[in-house]
């Protein structure tokens, strides 16, 4: 593979523009084999841990009437070490682009750095300056899960090679102080860059941390880097399973104020199904950061809408259920495989817990989503036991 490639990035994402293509620097190659990098960029700190992958005590789809067993390791080598890598004089926007000085633009699933972030029009405008030292965690993902993922491991980086630097963030829905404060951080101390189409901010002196999971297919995790960033993010809180804090069986409700998405179309008959069969429904957005960690530790096992919600599992010990509801279809009209490895499965493989997905709907996720609740029922009443850890 060479550093320079031809890309097509028209076949997965919309741009009103489609310029020249062929100015794409593809970054991770050159990382993974330690290859000298072109001039303004260099690796800043790296790890001396390496990567390593963990997969659920089970994991079960159910599809077209049936329940199969999808239970797999996932594949170590598409993971990113953890490290910064510097970048002098480039620009930089709210969808997490880099651009050289030269008019390269940096394509990294290893950074989120993707290949089309300056393709739009509206980005050719400059807005600003960042003169001093500072550290990107800006990207372009939609979903809070997603959000919440990726910025955990690069706070985590932060934290630990780089504390001092002004830090440079996606300006979102949602207030994340909480995770800034969570690593020892000054939320004060960023500088918020606009997600949507407005322009760029040029950098004179920029870390990007790599992810701990990177934005490519299949989805994988360093389960290493990713329980040690929980474990720091939520030391001091308590709440484990069998102390009585919580309900054991959780049903949490989705957020359609705080999402970019569209839910299913009937929520009520969802949240009806799982509450005849003993679970409690919660919306964890009403409640303190806090309070979430010490109800999600004292569950056996979480459900709901294929989203957000699984990313809660990271909270739980070891052998925690996550049943989740989901569509055919996935972002960008991508189908659905059985096994395919999702976020929900990061978290699942990572911290070791028992995954149930059940494909109950043929419809594409992103609209207003119909859930067959024949099939829906079905895979309940049928489905492979978790254990209910004590």
């Amino acid at each position: 593979m060479t550093a320079f490639e031809w890309l097509n990035p028209a076949s997965l994402f919309k741009t009103d523009s489609i310029p020249d293509r062929t100015n794409r620097l593809n970054l991770d190659p050159l990382i993974r084999s330690g290859s000298p990098l072109p001039e303004g960029i260099e690796l800043f700190w790296e790890s001396d841990v390496s990567p390593q992958v963990e997969t659920a005590l089970s994991d079960f789809d159910y599809f077209r009437g049936r329940w199969h067993n999808v239970k797999s390791m996932p594949d170590a080598s598409l993971l990113a070490p953890e490290c910064l890598i510097r970048f002098k004089q480039v620009d930089i926007n709210g969808r997490g682009g880099i651009r050289l000085k030269d008019g390269t633009t940096i394509h990294s699933p290893w950074l989120g750095a993707r290949p089309n972030a300056f393709d739009f029009e509206s980005q050719q405008k400059k807005l600003g300056q960042v003169r001093q030292k500072s550290v990107s965690m800006a990207m372009g993902a939609a979903g809070f899960g997603h959000w919440f993922l990726h910025r955990l491991s690069r706070l985590a980086t932060i934290k630990r090679a780089a504390p001092s630097r002004e830090i440079i963030s996606t300006k979102l829905h949602w207030n994340p102080a909480f995770m800034w404060e969570g690593f020892g951080l000054d939320p004060k101390r960023t500088i918020y860059l606009p997600k949507d189409k407005v322009g760029y901010y040029q950098a004179r002196d920029l870390l990007v941390p790599t992810y701990s999971t990177p934005m490519s297919y299949p989805r994988v995790t360093d389960s290493r880097r990713m329980r040690q960033d929980v474990s720091e993010l939520t030391m001091g809180i308590g709440g484990f399973r069998g102390d009585g804090y919580g309900p054991r069986k959780l049903f949490l409700l989705r957020d359609n104020a705080t999402s970019t998405r569209v839910g299913v179309s009937d929520p009520a008959l969802l949240r009806d199904a799982f509450e005849r069969r003993g679970f409690v429904s919660v919306d964890l957005s009403k409640i303190k950061f806090q309070e979430q960690v010490r109800m999600v530790r004292s569950a056996s096992v979480i459900a709901g809408e294929v989203g957000s919600f699984s990313m809660n599992a990271i909270f739980a010990q070891p052998g925690l259920g996550v049943i989740t509801v989901a569509a055919r279809n996935k972002l960008n009209n991508l189908r659905y495989f059985v096994g395919m490895k999702t976020f929900t499965r990061t978290v699942t493989d990572a911290f070791q817990h028992h995954q149930r997905r059940i494909v109950a709907s043929e419809t594409h996720r992103t609209a207003p989503w119909h859930v067959d609740f024949q099939v829906l029922n079905e895979a309940l009443d049928s489905m492979p036991e978790i254990p209910d850890i004590n």
